[in-house]
Protein backbone atom coordinates (compact mmCIF):
# COMPACT_ATOMS: atom_id res chain seq x y z
CA UNK A 1 0.00 0.00 0.00
CA UNK A 2 1.63 3.16 -0.97
CA UNK A 3 1.04 5.90 1.53
CA UNK A 4 1.17 10.06 0.13
CA UNK A 5 1.85 12.42 2.40
CA UNK A 6 0.02 15.74 2.79
CA UNK A 7 2.29 18.42 0.71
CA UNK A 8 2.80 21.98 0.59
CA UNK A 9 4.94 24.72 -1.16
CA UNK A 10 7.28 24.80 2.03
CA UNK A 11 7.99 20.90 1.57
CA UNK A 12 8.26 21.38 -2.25
CA UNK A 13 11.27 23.92 -1.78
CA UNK A 14 13.47 21.23 0.40
CA UNK A 15 15.58 20.34 -2.12
CA UNK A 16 16.92 23.94 -2.27
CA UNK A 17 15.06 24.92 -5.88
CA UNK A 18 13.47 28.03 -5.90
CA UNK A 19 9.61 27.31 -5.91
CA UNK A 20 9.09 28.94 -9.78
CA UNK A 21 11.09 25.95 -10.65
CA UNK A 22 9.36 23.54 -8.58
CA UNK A 23 6.49 24.62 -9.58
CA UNK A 24 6.86 24.68 -12.84
CA UNK A 25 7.60 28.03 -14.09
CA UNK A 26 9.05 28.35 -17.79
CA UNK A 27 9.59 31.56 -19.30
CA UNK A 28 8.27 31.54 -22.98
CA UNK A 29 11.97 32.68 -23.84
CA UNK A 30 13.12 29.78 -21.90
CA UNK A 31 11.62 26.84 -23.71
CA UNK A 32 13.94 24.86 -25.50
CA UNK A 33 13.58 25.90 -29.51
CA UNK A 34 12.37 22.52 -30.63
CA UNK A 35 9.12 22.99 -28.03
CA UNK A 36 7.00 26.01 -29.63
CA UNK A 37 3.86 27.34 -27.80
CA UNK A 38 0.52 27.17 -28.92
CA UNK A 39 -0.71 29.86 -31.50
CA UNK A 40 -3.45 30.85 -29.84
CA UNK A 41 -3.53 32.59 -26.24
CA UNK A 42 -4.93 34.53 -24.13
CA UNK A 43 -3.72 37.43 -22.87
CA UNK A 44 -2.54 38.12 -19.66
CA UNK A 45 -4.59 40.16 -18.75
CA UNK A 46 -7.68 38.56 -20.07
CA UNK A 47 -6.98 35.90 -17.53
CA UNK A 48 -7.04 37.65 -14.97
CA UNK A 49 -10.03 39.33 -15.94
CA UNK A 50 -11.84 35.85 -15.04
CA UNK A 51 -9.88 34.17 -12.72
CA UNK A 52 -6.23 34.22 -10.96
CA UNK A 53 -4.21 32.84 -12.96
CA UNK A 54 -3.14 29.01 -12.10
CA UNK A 55 -0.91 26.41 -13.58
CA UNK A 56 -1.67 24.24 -16.01
CA UNK A 57 0.93 21.69 -15.25
CA UNK A 58 2.64 20.41 -11.93
CA UNK A 59 5.96 18.25 -11.75
CA UNK A 60 5.82 16.27 -9.07
CA UNK A 61 7.89 12.75 -8.32
CA UNK A 62 8.74 11.90 -11.25
CA UNK A 63 5.54 12.42 -12.89
CA UNK A 64 4.01 15.43 -14.37
CA UNK A 65 0.32 16.17 -13.64
CA UNK A 66 -1.74 18.08 -15.71
CA UNK A 67 -4.83 20.18 -14.52
CA UNK A 68 -8.24 19.70 -15.73
CA UNK A 69 -10.76 22.68 -14.67
CA UNK A 70 -14.32 23.63 -14.97
CA UNK A 71 -13.07 25.38 -18.21
CA UNK A 72 -11.92 22.08 -19.58
CA UNK A 73 -15.35 21.08 -20.41
CA UNK A 74 -17.76 21.60 -23.01
CA UNK A 75 -20.68 21.26 -20.41
CA UNK A 76 -21.46 22.00 -16.90
CA UNK A 77 -19.47 18.96 -15.00
CA UNK A 78 -20.32 17.58 -11.64
CA UNK A 79 -18.27 18.12 -8.37
CA UNK A 80 -16.38 15.24 -7.57
CA UNK A 81 -13.77 14.09 -4.69
CA UNK A 82 -10.95 12.97 -6.03
CA UNK A 83 -7.56 11.31 -4.08
CA UNK A 84 -4.21 12.39 -5.96
CA UNK A 85 -1.30 13.69 -4.73
CA UNK A 86 -2.17 17.30 -6.06
CA UNK A 87 -5.23 17.62 -3.80
CA UNK A 88 -2.99 18.79 -0.94
CA UNK A 89 -1.12 21.38 -2.43
CA UNK A 90 -0.58 24.18 -1.27
CA UNK A 91 -2.57 26.89 -2.71
CA UNK A 92 0.39 29.33 -3.25
CA UNK A 93 2.30 26.75 -5.45
CA UNK A 94 -0.61 26.88 -8.11
CA UNK A 95 -0.69 30.62 -8.85
CA UNK A 96 1.47 32.37 -11.47
CA UNK A 97 3.64 34.99 -10.87
CA UNK A 98 1.72 38.24 -11.44
CA UNK A 99 5.03 40.06 -12.21
CA UNK A 100 5.94 38.09 -14.87
CA UNK A 101 3.04 38.06 -17.91
CA UNK A 102 4.99 35.86 -19.65
CA UNK A 103 4.01 33.04 -18.04
CA UNK A 104 0.57 33.18 -19.25
CA UNK A 105 1.86 30.53 -21.78
CA UNK A 106 1.55 28.23 -18.33
CA UNK A 107 -2.44 29.12 -17.25
CA UNK A 108 -5.28 26.96 -18.07
CA UNK A 109 -6.97 28.41 -20.81
CA UNK A 110 -10.82 29.03 -21.35
CA UNK A 111 -10.90 28.31 -24.89
CA UNK A 112 -12.20 25.16 -27.21
CA UNK A 113 -10.87 22.00 -26.81
CA UNK A 114 -8.22 22.24 -29.84
CA UNK A 115 -6.68 24.98 -27.34
CA UNK A 116 -6.59 22.96 -24.46
CA UNK A 117 -4.98 20.13 -26.34
CA UNK A 118 -2.05 22.07 -27.61
CA UNK A 119 -1.23 23.07 -24.43
CA UNK A 120 -0.87 20.21 -22.57
CA UNK A 121 0.65 19.02 -25.57
CA UNK A 122 3.31 21.53 -24.56
CA UNK A 123 3.66 21.09 -21.40
CA UNK A 124 4.42 17.70 -22.33
CA UNK A 125 6.84 18.18 -24.58
CA UNK A 126 8.86 20.90 -22.32
CA UNK A 127 9.06 18.40 -19.54
CA UNK A 128 10.42 15.83 -21.63
CA UNK A 129 12.50 18.11 -23.71
CA UNK A 130 16.82 17.17 -22.92
CA UNK A 131 19.14 19.87 -23.69
CA UNK A 132 20.91 19.45 -26.84
CA UNK A 133 23.89 18.98 -24.94
CA UNK A 134 22.65 15.64 -23.04
CA UNK A 135 21.69 12.57 -24.82
CA UNK A 136 18.05 13.11 -26.61
CA UNK A 137 15.52 10.10 -25.76
CA UNK A 138 12.74 10.02 -28.44
CA UNK A 139 10.22 7.85 -25.70
CA UNK A 140 9.77 8.17 -21.86
CA UNK A 141 12.46 8.68 -19.09
CA UNK A 142 12.91 4.95 -18.51
CA UNK A 143 12.33 3.61 -15.31
CA UNK A 144 11.89 6.65 -13.25
CA UNK A 145 9.61 8.36 -15.65
CA UNK A 146 6.76 8.81 -13.43
CA UNK A 147 4.72 9.73 -16.39
CA UNK A 148 2.03 11.96 -17.26
CA UNK A 149 -1.22 12.35 -15.33
CA UNK A 150 -4.92 14.27 -15.66
CA UNK A 151 -5.75 15.39 -12.65
CA UNK A 152 -8.50 17.96 -11.22
CA UNK A 153 -7.89 21.09 -9.73
CA UNK A 154 -7.63 20.99 -5.84
CA UNK A 155 -10.63 21.54 -3.85
CA UNK A 156 -9.94 25.48 -3.75
CA UNK A 157 -12.88 28.08 -4.47
CA UNK A 158 -13.48 29.18 -6.93
CA UNK A 159 -12.38 25.62 -9.09
CA UNK A 160 -14.29 22.89 -7.62
CA UNK A 161 -13.04 19.36 -8.18
CA UNK A 162 -14.22 18.03 -11.78
CA UNK A 163 -14.03 14.84 -13.09
CA UNK A 164 -11.67 14.33 -15.76
CA UNK A 165 -12.90 11.20 -17.34
CA UNK A 166 -15.76 13.54 -18.10
CA UNK A 167 -13.78 14.82 -20.73
CA UNK A 168 -12.38 11.20 -22.30
CA UNK A 169 -12.13 12.72 -25.58
CA UNK A 170 -9.69 15.08 -24.71
CA UNK A 171 -7.59 12.92 -23.16
CA UNK A 172 -7.85 10.31 -25.90
CA UNK A 173 -6.85 12.94 -28.59
CA UNK A 174 -4.28 14.64 -25.98
CA UNK A 175 -2.47 11.32 -25.74
CA UNK A 176 -2.81 10.29 -29.19
CA UNK A 177 -0.92 13.80 -30.50
CA UNK A 178 1.86 13.24 -28.12
CA UNK A 179 2.47 9.30 -29.12
CA UNK A 180 3.30 10.59 -32.70
CA UNK A 181 6.37 11.67 -31.29
CA UNK A 182 7.25 10.25 -27.83
CA UNK A 183 5.38 6.68 -27.94
CA UNK A 184 6.88 5.85 -24.64
CA UNK A 185 5.56 8.00 -22.37
CA UNK A 186 2.84 6.63 -19.78
CA UNK A 187 -0.65 8.17 -19.49
CA UNK A 188 -3.06 7.81 -16.10
CA UNK A 189 -5.53 9.58 -14.38
CA UNK A 190 -7.19 9.89 -10.93
CA UNK A 191 -11.01 9.53 -11.35
CA UNK A 192 -14.47 9.62 -9.11
CA UNK A 193 -15.03 6.53 -10.87
CA UNK A 194 -18.27 8.68 -11.55
CA UNK A 195 -18.10 8.09 -15.42
CA UNK A 196 -20.72 6.56 -18.30
CA UNK A 197 -19.39 2.46 -16.84
CA UNK A 198 -18.79 1.74 -20.65
CA UNK A 199 -15.28 3.70 -19.99
CA UNK A 200 -14.44 0.71 -18.05
CA UNK A 201 -13.33 -1.48 -20.69
CA UNK A 202 -12.17 1.14 -22.76
CA UNK A 203 -9.75 3.25 -20.94
CA UNK A 204 -6.26 1.25 -23.00
CA UNK A 205 -7.33 0.96 -26.20
CA UNK A 206 -10.32 3.84 -26.23
CA UNK A 207 -8.85 6.89 -24.27
CA UNK A 208 -5.05 5.01 -24.33
CA UNK A 209 -4.63 5.26 -21.03
CA UNK A 210 -1.80 2.93 -19.05
CA UNK A 211 -3.04 3.67 -15.58
CA UNK A 212 -6.19 5.01 -13.51
CA UNK A 213 -6.89 5.48 -10.24
CA UNK A 214 -9.87 5.18 -8.53
CA UNK A 215 -11.25 7.04 -5.41
CA UNK A 216 -13.26 4.48 -3.34
CA UNK A 217 -11.90 6.08 -0.52
CA UNK A 218 -13.80 4.07 2.23
CA UNK A 219 -15.40 0.39 2.75
CA UNK A 220 -18.94 1.18 2.55
CA UNK A 221 -21.95 3.25 1.33
CA UNK A 222 -22.34 5.30 5.33
CA UNK A 223 -18.55 6.29 5.32
CA UNK A 224 -18.34 7.01 1.35
CA UNK A 225 -21.57 9.74 2.27
CA UNK A 226 -19.62 11.12 5.00
CA UNK A 227 -15.91 11.66 3.30
CA UNK A 228 -16.67 11.36 -0.47
CA UNK A 229 -19.82 12.26 -1.28
CA UNK A 230 -20.83 15.80 -3.04
CA UNK A 231 -24.29 16.51 -3.83
CA UNK A 232 -24.66 18.28 -7.23
CA UNK A 233 -27.97 19.23 -7.37
CA UNK A 234 -27.32 21.50 -10.49
CA UNK A 235 -25.78 19.04 -12.38
CA UNK A 236 -28.81 17.38 -14.21
CA UNK A 237 -28.91 13.68 -14.08
CA UNK A 238 -26.72 13.52 -11.16
CA UNK A 239 -29.39 12.86 -8.48
CA UNK A 240 -27.99 9.65 -7.29
CA UNK A 241 -27.92 8.55 -3.56
CA UNK A 242 -24.15 8.39 -1.85
CA UNK A 243 -25.61 4.43 -1.52
CA UNK A 244 -25.89 4.47 -5.40
CA UNK A 245 -22.77 6.56 -6.00
CA UNK A 246 -20.55 3.98 -3.94
CA UNK A 247 -22.18 0.90 -5.78
CA UNK A 248 -21.10 2.70 -8.94
CA UNK A 249 -18.09 2.87 -8.09
CA UNK A 250 -17.37 -0.50 -7.06
CA UNK A 251 -18.81 -1.27 -10.68
CA UNK A 252 -16.25 0.94 -12.54
CA UNK A 253 -13.32 -0.77 -10.84
CA UNK A 254 -14.52 -4.35 -11.02
CA UNK A 255 -15.48 -4.16 -14.55
CA UNK A 256 -11.93 -2.52 -15.79
CA UNK A 257 -10.83 -5.07 -13.62
CA UNK A 258 -12.41 -7.78 -15.87
CA UNK A 259 -11.69 -6.08 -18.92
CA UNK A 260 -7.91 -7.20 -17.99
CA UNK A 261 -7.31 -3.54 -17.22
CA UNK A 262 -4.53 -2.97 -13.96
CA UNK A 263 -7.05 -0.71 -12.34
CA UNK A 264 -5.52 0.59 -9.15
CA UNK A 265 -7.56 2.39 -6.07
CA UNK A 266 -6.98 5.19 -3.83
CA UNK A 267 -8.50 5.13 -0.05
CA UNK A 268 -8.67 7.60 2.86
CA UNK A 269 -6.16 6.94 5.32
CA UNK A 270 -7.42 6.41 8.83
CA UNK A 271 -9.24 3.17 10.87
CA UNK A 272 -11.02 2.18 8.00
CA UNK A 273 -8.32 2.25 5.45
CA UNK A 274 -7.45 -2.01 5.79
CA UNK A 275 -10.90 -2.64 5.36
CA UNK A 276 -11.24 -0.31 1.79
CA UNK A 277 -8.49 -1.63 0.39
CA UNK A 278 -9.54 -5.66 1.29
CA UNK A 279 -12.22 -4.35 -0.83
CA UNK A 280 -10.45 -2.63 -3.59
CA UNK A 281 -8.31 -6.12 -4.10
CA UNK A 282 -11.61 -8.37 -3.83
CA UNK A 283 -12.96 -5.81 -6.89
CA UNK A 284 -9.85 -6.43 -8.91
CA UNK A 285 -7.82 -3.90 -7.94
CA UNK A 286 -3.78 -4.32 -8.55
CA UNK A 287 -2.47 -1.63 -6.16
CA UNK A 288 -3.68 0.44 -3.56
CA UNK A 289 -2.78 3.87 -2.58
CA UNK A 290 -3.57 5.98 0.37
CA UNK A 291 -4.02 9.52 0.87
CA UNK A 292 -5.22 11.84 3.58
CA UNK A 293 -8.69 13.58 3.48
CA UNK A 294 -8.96 16.45 1.04
CA UNK A 295 -8.72 19.72 2.22
CA UNK A 296 -12.09 20.81 2.82
CA UNK A 297 -13.19 17.00 3.63
CA UNK A 298 -11.17 16.52 6.93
Amino acid sequence: MIRYPRLSSQGALANGKALMNVAGYFCASEAAPSVQPPAKLLSTQAIRQQRPVHHISYPLSEALFLFMDSSCYKKKSAIRTILAPTQSLDYSALLLDSLHPENEIEAIPDIKHDDIMSRYVFEIEKQYHLDETKQQKVGGMGESDGGVWFVPYPRLEPLPVVEPLAEAELIRDTIAVVKQRRHGIPFGVYTSGLVDLSLASKLKDGVGLKRCIVSLGVSNPLSYEKNMFVRNNSVAGDDESPSKQFQSVCSFIALAAESGFPIEVAVLEGNDAAQASDLAKSLGAVNVHTFPPPLGKN
